[in-house]
């Protein structure tokens, strides 16, 4: 059935395009007049990819080749015809005697330098046709920078995609809505992985498609900027910053020019008139007096202290609350003014990010580059952005640092009922389970870090734990009790549990020590090692960054060697280490195991965020019920 399209987008693609020429294509000729390789030329020049064969390479030629002959025959320029033929530049071939050998030879002491040189041109005549070439060589770069001077027409932003890329790249871009070069532009400057959803479009071509429109229109692939918030960013990131990081400079947080709704200095005074100094960076909430962004900053960070559990945890609450107090300095506000009003606005900025406010790219704290946001938030990212400053200002109000709570006539939404394929995306059916269990077993004996990988996909998946519970634990951790083995976990919040190292982890356990030339003993011999190490140095816990990349790694050698269906294999080929608890919770489901008991063992503080692995359970009950009642 045909798809129609309506709008700019029919009027667009209904319309042919105007074919432009830049100084990208007369570049292109110039260099193969010079001798450059055509491969090497079209990659540099017309963003051409060797992937893309010979015969793409030819048609790209000849279209370049016929739009500048056009051009030239628009000008009127006779030389048209040199357009499009090679004439490399030739070796010429050195004569068989020098000019002092051939002299001495014909016994010419006597002659001038002139006559020598002349008489010797008659002896050894030049290549008529290399000089032929050379002269119209030379034309035909006079004919190529005429043109450039005089005929090029430069990119603007609101010509076609197509006027002035290759059709192979144009086509998959237009068809996801790409179609002026200004269309690109906005693409290219989000940053991030901005191909990721259009077809046919990898890596190696979005590299070349940006360094083609940089070279087109200087200036296309600087992200958007706003200074004056980066460096207003820099400084509420240096105030919520640990402790560790040093006492930042927190003058200019006070509420200058107007900015925070606040004089210039402290909001508390001495008697005597003075302003009082700055609080101690890690001063008590009951020492603070809500005034300027400065001391909204301290209370922030008391409150940091007081809740944060973990160091992502604390990361989490200081990106959010950045933001905010972010949001409420450009506002001219701050804790102590801030009303329902601006709750509501805070709320429609994380439901549509500024494009100001939003740079995929990674750019440093004080880098005019900078931004909040890495791009837009998913609602399950914006219900959390609201939890954290609610939670914050509610502690702050138990604390008596605010009067009451700015927010609570603001809409608090609840969280949406669990989505069914939301949980099954993230286990493995049994069957690809199995395969590449039994898969990863056979390559164990090959390397230390494929064992490694078996433990980890077998202890994870009996004791639910954590990325980061797993490369917290040491072997101190592990404890007998009545001849059971127990692993105290640090969770979430500071919220210790002891689970079970039941049958299978204990096996995992014992196997991996094995190869590490251990035993269970080393539980109490050496309680200090890392229970999941590097393979160099069996002291040395891993980093997150190491283990997903081993994993990936040999879990795309196991699903290799596997023989699984094409599209098992592309759905396990998604799994991370977080996919290991999900299958825990859902194995533990699946066996009979109550949700509150799960929840227990994983560590959930409210069993609606377990009953998100149930859902991988369903068909199985479905189809018990199916036979007792359908």
């Amino acid at each position: 059935m045909a798809t129609r399209t309506y709008g700019a987008q029919a009027t667009l693609q209904a319309t042919p395009p105007t074919t432009q020429v830049g100084a990208h294509h007369l570049a292109y000729l110039r260099a193969l007049a010079e001798g450059v390789a055509q491969q090497q030329a079209a990659a540099r020049y017309l963003g051409h990819d060797k992937v893309d064969g010979a015969a793409a390479l030819r048609q790209l030629h000849n279209t370049t080749v016929d739009q500048v002959r056009a051009l030239a025959r628009r000008q009127g320029d006779a030389r048209w015809r040199l357009i499009g033929l090679t004439m490399r530049p030739q070796q010429a071939q050195p004569p068989a005697q020098s000019l002092d050998e051939w002299a001495h030879e014909q016994a010419m002491d006597g002659f001038s330098q002139a006559d020598l040189l002349l008489h010797y041109a008659e002896a050894f005549p030049a290549d008529r046709r290399a000089q032929r070439q050379g002269r119209l060589r030379s034309q035909q770069l006079a004919l190529l920078q005429s043109l450039a001077q005089t005929a090029v027409e430069p990119a603007l932003p609101h010509h076609r995609l197509d006027a002035w890329f290759p059709a192979h790249l144009c086509k998959p871009l237009m068809a996801s809505g790409v179609l002026l070069l200004s269309d690109l532009q906005a693409r290219v400057r989000t940053g991030g992985r901005w191909w990721r959803h259009i077809p046919a479009i990898g890596v190696g071509k979005a590299t070349r498609l940006a360094h083609r429109l940089e070279q087109l229109i200087p200036g296309s692939v600087a992200p958007s900027r706003n200074p004056p918030l980066a460096r207003r960013g820099q400084s509420l990131a240096a105030a919520l910053a640990p402790a560790a990081a040093g006492r930042p400079e927190l003058s200019d947080l006070s509420g200058r020019s107007g900015r925070s709704g606040a004089p210039d200095t402290a909001a508390a005074a001495t008697a005597g008139g003075q302003p009082q100094s700055p609080a101690p960076l890690d001063a008590p909430i009951d020492q603070l007096v809500a005034g300027d962004l400065q001391t909204d900053a301290l209370a922030v960070r008391a409150w940091i202290r007081a809740r944060a559990g973990s160091s992502a945890t604390e990361k989490a609450y200081r990106r959010e609350l950045a933001r905010f107090l972010l949001f409420l300095d450009l506002r001219g506000r701050s804790l102590g003014t801030c009303s329902a009003a601006d709750g509501r606005a805070y709320q429609a900025l994380l439901q549509d990010v500024p494009a100001d406010w939003s740079a995929r790219r990674t750019a440093p704290l004080g880098h005019d580059a900078w931004a909040p946001f890495a791009g837009p938030l998913c609602g399950r990212s914006q219900r959390q952005a609201v939890a954290i400053v609610r939670s914050c200002l509610a502690w702050l109000v138990t604390a008596r640092y605010l009067p009451h709570h700015p927010w609570p006539p603001v809409e608090r939404r609840t969280d949406p009922l669990p989505d069914p394929a939301a949980g099954a995306s993230r286990v493995m059916s049994p069957l690809a389970w199995q395969a590449i269990c039994a898969s990863l077993d056979r390559l164990a004996g090959e390397s230390p870090a494929a064992e490694r990988m078996v433990f980890l996909l077998q202890f994870v998946e009996a004791t639910g734990l954590r990325a980061t519970e797993l490369l917290e634990a040491r072997l101190g951790d592990l404890r007998w009790l009545d001849g059971r083995l127990q692993c105290q976990v640090p969770g979430k919040g500071r919220q210790q549990r002891v689970i079970a190292v039941v049958g299978q982890a204990r096996r995992a356990l014992t196997r991996y020590l094995a190869a590490r030339g251990l035993d269970l003993g080393a539980i109490e011999s050496r309680p200090a090692l890392p229970l999941l190490a590097s393979v160099k140095t069996s002291d040395v816990a891993l980093t997150y960054r190491s283990l997903y990349g081993s994993m990936k790694t040999w879990l795309n050698k196991a699903i290799e060697g596997s023989g699984l269906p094409w599209p098992d294999k592309v759905a396990a080929a998604r799994a991370s280490p977080h996919w290991l608890r999900h299958r825990c919770g859902t194995r533990a489901l699946e066996r009979g195991a109550s949700l509150a008991v799960v929840a227990q063992w994983l560590g959930h503080a409210d069993t609606r965020t377990t009953a998100r692995y149930s859902p991988a359970a369903m068909a199985r009950i479905s189809d018990e019920m199916e036979k007792a009642l359908g």
